[in-house]
């Protein structure tokens, strides 16, 4: 089985609204205070994986946290 967050069909749940706005505005807040860097161990180019539907990479993506001025 696949567990759905919000439920589907006709009885999903009455909260998916409020908690859909919750999260993008939560995410909002944190993009505007914090930056993303790439690490200096994260490889440049990156080489994707070729038989793959989505682009992902062979090798981990590292990212740092910086506060924004």
């Amino acid at each position: 089985y696949t567990y759905q967050a919000f439920g589907a069909g006709p009885r999903n749940c009455v909260g998916q609204r409020m908690g859909m706005l919750q999260t993008k505005a939560t995410l909002a807040c944190l993009l505007q205070k914090i930056k993303f860097q790439r690490c200096s161990e994260t490889q440049v180019p990156l080489k994707l994986q070729t038989r793959s539907l989505a682009l992902q990479s062979t090798e981990p993506v590292k990212l740092g946290c910086v506060p924004r001025v």
